[in-house]
C-alpha cells in the first residue's frame, strides 16, 4: 500500500493515496484511509474498475462515497 501524499489544489490541501495496480482489496484501502471520494481507472491490472465500483456501491459502509471513473477509448471518431 502506498503512503498518503498531500498536494495543494486551488489553495486547498488535498490528501490522496495512489494504489496503482488494483491488487489490494478495495475495502482494506477504504478502511485505512476513509476517503471522501474514490477515483477509479477502468483498466486496472487483474480487476476491472467496474467490478470495484459495484463492490463499493453494494457495501452499506461505503455506498455513499462518490466514485469518479476514468476510462480510455482506443478509437477516436473524427467527423
Amino acid at each position: 500500500m502506498k503512503a498518503k501524499t498531500k498536494c495543494n489544489i486551488l489553495g486547498n490541501d488535498i490528501s490522496y493515496v495512489r494504489e496503482g495496480s488494483g491488487e489490494n482489496d478495495i475495502f482494506e484501502i477504504l478502511n485505512k484511509y476513509n476517503p471522501s471520494c474514490v477515483l477509479l481507472y477502468n483498466g486496472l491490472g487483474t480487476k476491472s474498475g467496474l467490478d470495484l465500483l459495484k463492490r463499493i456501491k453494494e457495501d452499506k459502509n461505503y455506498s455513499h462515497v462518490p466514485v469518479i471513473m476514468l476510462t480510455k477509448k482506443n478509437v477516436i471518431n473524427v467527423k
